[in-house]
């Protein structure tokens, strides 16, 4: 059973890579988010069997187990090369990660009893290289926040509103940013769901298709204006938070 782990998520990673691979060379593109579990995954089931040895782990799981984490890199690193290469030099990737993993001494002194909790490190990564970024320089303070704006301002978009900053120091020169308003509210999209089902039942999707549509349309726009307090909350905008989360009552009293 616990080769299953690494199993799902050499599985689940190869069909997303396959995925990303193809937009990458079938389809015209501007921007690409890729999303890869192995890492994270190989971590959360096999950094307790690495070196050194760690309390409750015997030396035949050891040399059976211990390699999976450097390996889940390397086989990552292979991956990422592939989408660079596709990519093309005059293309800026950022690569992000939204949270460490204990290794090494700084692991839960009882490795195999300990809980999945004890083992993420709160500090991430982010690396950003491309045309018209700074070589060899470092990022201090950086949060996941930031990633969006900074996404966005090397389109030249201002990230009107949003939480977190542009990351301008890795940049040679500040980007030249357009303003765009809004087109929408959140609330408008859940106003304009019904309006949305009749399209899908116009072309001939039945009535109880359009009802689940219209139920599961709902629950997005709900979701989302979750999403919408916990960044509010997080960037310390209570009073915004406490608006949305209104909202959602009245929607779903």
């Amino acid at each position: 059973h616990r080769l299953y782990p690494l199993a799902a998520a050499l599985a689940h990673t190869v069909t997303l890579h396959a995925t990303a691979t193809w937009i990458l060379e079938h389809q015209e593109w501007d921007f690409l988010a890729a999303y890869s579990p192995l890492i994270g995954a190989a971590n959360r089931a096999y950094m307790r069997y690495t070196a050194p040895l760690a309390p409750g782990i015997s030396e035949r799981d050891q040399r059976i187990f211990g390699h999976v984490v450097a390996a889940a890199h390397r086989f990552q690193d292979r991956m990422l090369g592939r989408l660079v290469e596709l990519a093309g030099p005059d293309t800026l990737v950022m690569i992000v990660s939204q949270h460490g993993f204990l290794s090494g001494q700084q692991r839960p002194k009882i490795a195999f009893t300990a809980q999945q909790d004890d083992w993420p490190r709160s500090q991430g990564i982010v690396c950003i290289s491309g045309p018209g970024v700074r070589e060899d320089e470092l990022v201090h303070g950086a949060g996941i926040l930031d990633v969006a704006p900074t996404v966005l301002a090397c389109f030249g978009i201002a990230a009107n509103g949003m939480p977190g900053r542009i990351l301008g120091e890795v940049f040679q020169q500040p980007p030249t940013l357009r303003h765009i308003q809004p087109q929408s509210s959140a609330d408008e999209a859940v106003d304009e769901t019904p309006a949305i089902a009749d399209f899908f039942a116009s072309l001939g999707y039945s009535d109880p298709i359009g009802e689940k549509l219209t139920s599961s349309l709902q629950l997005v726009a709900t979701g989302a204006a979750l999403n919408r307090a916990i960044v509010s909350i997080e960037a310390g905008r209570a009073e915004e938070a406490i608006s949305v989360l209104e909202g959602v009552i009245r929607e779903h009293p």
